[in-house]
């Protein structure tokens, strides 16, 4: 289930780490495990196992160290005898592309082997480069400072999305908002990076329901991740097609 791309490159002199720059999206095989597998084989049964087990501790941690454990990419780094896991890449999803660095020691003096493993056909891959100059920042974290829909402020939603806390702002398709921030001015241009962290509650649609393929809810399993393996191939090219030409434009 599994495939990997070993890189060799070299190393400054006394250099302890690189930064190995990666320009990758992920492949529609997640959004098949997700929709196909995890939600559209159990059919009716998807409505409790989202309703009701995913707000149990136990079965939402199974899913989510699973998920963690299998998915995403593994970046280990080779230390004479075997590779250890330094980094963990976590799925970034098909939309857009993500510019990444992931700093990993120079074990081998002039030298560092990397390996980068995920389940097969995960990733696409479109550059990969190698940083020999690595220099940690501390950022400069600016709060949000107003939400506005339309013309008008909207209090709530600012208490709701201010802090990482339990507050979520819950929203519906079509809906939009303004976010507004007040960076310090400066003389020299700079650099901003948007965080945010939240969830969505995925719909279950009707031909679900209609046509369920599995006697129980999802079970995370290698099994599993097999079938929406022998999907994403069977489907790949048309669903492909599909996606690229019905997504959200991104900028």
């Amino acid at each position: 289930l599994d495939d990997w791309i070993d890189l060799t490159a070299s190393a400054p002199p006394g250099a302890d780490s690189v930064a190995i720059v990666l320009r990758l999206r992920n492949s529609l095989l997640n959004t098949t495990l997700l929709y196909d597998v995890m939600l559209g084989d159990p059919g009716a049964r998807s409505l409790d196992w989202v309703g009701k087990d995913l707000k149990q501790v136990g079965p939402a941690l199974a899913v989510a160290q699973w998920y963690q454990q299998r998915m995403g990419m593994n970046v280990a780094v080779n230390d004479g005898r075997e590779y250890r896991v330094v980094a963990h890449l976590r799925d970034t999803g098909p939309i857009a592309w993500k510019d990444v660095a992931i700093v990993v020691p120079v074990v081998t003096p002039g030298s560092v082997r990397v390996r980068l493993s995920f389940p097969m056909d995960n990733w696409r891959i479109d550059r990969v480069a190698v940083a020999d100059r690595v220099r940690r920042v501390s950022p400069t974290v600016i709060p949000l400072a107003e939400v506005r829909e339309g013309e008008a402020l909207d209090p709530t939603a600012l208490a709701s999305m201010h802090n990482a806390d339990g507050r979520y702002l819950q929203t519906s398709p079509g809906q939009r908002f303004t976010a507004v921030f007040h960076p310090r001015s400066a003389a020299e241009p700079h650099t901003f990076f948007l965080a945010a962290q939240g969830y969505y509650t995925e719909w279950v649609r009707a031909s679900w329901l209609r046509t369920p393929r599995a006697d129980d809810g999802f079970v995370p399993s290698d099994s599993a991740l097999a079938r929406a393996l022998d999907r994403w191939r069977m489907s790949q090219d048309s669903l492909e097609v599909l996606f690229a030409a019905t997504r959200i434009p991104t900028r």
